[in-house]
């Protein structure tokens, strides 16, 4: 099924070194702005082949608590964005870095072509978050149940 949680980044590193690459990190400028208010709840909606998906990786890489993403953010634009003032504070680039789980769920992976919506969201509903005591001490999504693979 793949990792669901704090995917790490990896998929936002390739994109970074790829010879093509547009840097949107700004982007992540506005997403902080809204961190812990009302707003904070995004709906990153864009046509097709328009980058959602880099975009996601970049979210991830950006937020994800188990990623020390610094050297990536540093050299982007985000870095030289200038500091949000909200009322008596004020949230530089790199306040919110490292600083959640991030939950990364590609639907039309995970919308499989013969299961139905409903089977699809028993299967989301099945899942739990597990902590994998191993020697990496990653967070892993592990199913309850074997009936939908």
């Amino acid at each position: 099924m793949g990792t669901y949680l704090n995917p790490g980044k990896q998929g936002y590193q390739m994109v970074v070194n790829s010879d093509i690459f547009i840097d949107k990190s700004a982007m992540i400028q506005y997403l902080n702005s809204v961190v812990n208010t009302e707003q904070r709840f995004v709906s990153v909606s864009r046509p097709r082949r328009f980058g959602k998906s880099i975009a996601a990786d970049m979210i991830c890489a950006y937020y994800d608590r188990e990623s020390d993403s610094r050297d990536i953010f540093k050299e982007r634009r985000l870095s030289e964005c200038p500091p949000i003032v909200k009322g008596s504070k004020t949230i530089r680039w790199d306040e919110y870095l490292g600083k959640f789980d991030v939950i990364r769920i590609v639907m039309t992976k995970f919308l499989k072509k013969k299961e139905s919506v409903s089977t699809s969201s028993t299967h989301l509903q099945l899942m739990e978050v597990r902590h994998d005591n191993s020697q990496d001490k990653r967070t892993r999504y592990s199913e309850r149940s074997e009936i939908y693979r």
